[in-house]
């Protein structure tokens, strides 16, 4: 269940304006939030609102609101409605595996780069989630190699520029784990 902290940050939807403004969320009661917004967007009290709250896994939870009360300094209380809806935000499907891989950070100088291990958690034809045997830099470029297998018959050996979008935090105990985007799309993967 996504437990939301002070500090939180989402995206504010004003339903009927079509509008957006950052949140920051100050605190949470019951079934209220109090907000501070950043951003071009002025509700009035009763408006209905659309939180959208990024997780670290590729989800993004949703979230309906009436603005209950508006506060001093750009605050506002917000009734929530209903329960969370978490929806992924994935434009490739992804496959669980658990696929051996080499990478090679090409950041690095030509006489620094070497293969090193690592291992595919899961795949789409746009990404990866990776255990990497170093830890990486988000945003890096790395130079990503496996063998992909689809049945007795059919394996690809694939080497695929890539680059380290986010981090996984806890996603696997003690391993440096991160979510990769494909330089191109894999279109053996696609259905």
């Amino acid at each position: 269940m996504l437990q939301l902290k002070p500090g939180q940050r989402m995206k504010v939807w004003h339903k009927g304006r079509g509008a957006s403004a950052l949140g920051i969320l100050i605190e949470m009661a019951d079934s209220e939030l109090t907000l501070s917004l950043e951003g071009s967007i002025t509700p009035e009290q009763g408006d209905m609102l659309v939180l959208e709250i990024p997780q670290e896994e590729d989800a993004l939870y949703i979230l309906q609101a009436s603005l209950k009360e508006i506060g001093p300094g750009d605050t506002y209380t917000m009734q929530v409605l209903g329960e969370f809806y978490r929806r992924q935000r994935r434009q490739f499907p992804r496959i669980p595996t658990r696929l051996k891989a080499k990478y090679l950070r090409l950041s690095l100088s030509d006489d620094q780069r070497e293969y090193l291990q690592g291992e595919i958690l899961d795949i789409s034809s746009g990404g990866a989630l990776i255990a990497a045997e170093e830890p990486l830099e988000v945003n890096s470029e790395l130079m990503l190699m496996f063998e992909f297998r689809q049945g007795i018959k059919k394996a690809f050996n694939t080497s695929i520029s890539s680059k380290v979008v986010r981090k996984h935090q806890g996603r696997v105990p003690g391993e440096n784990t991160y979510g990769v985007e494909f330089k191109r799309r894999l279109a053996f993967l696609e259905a």
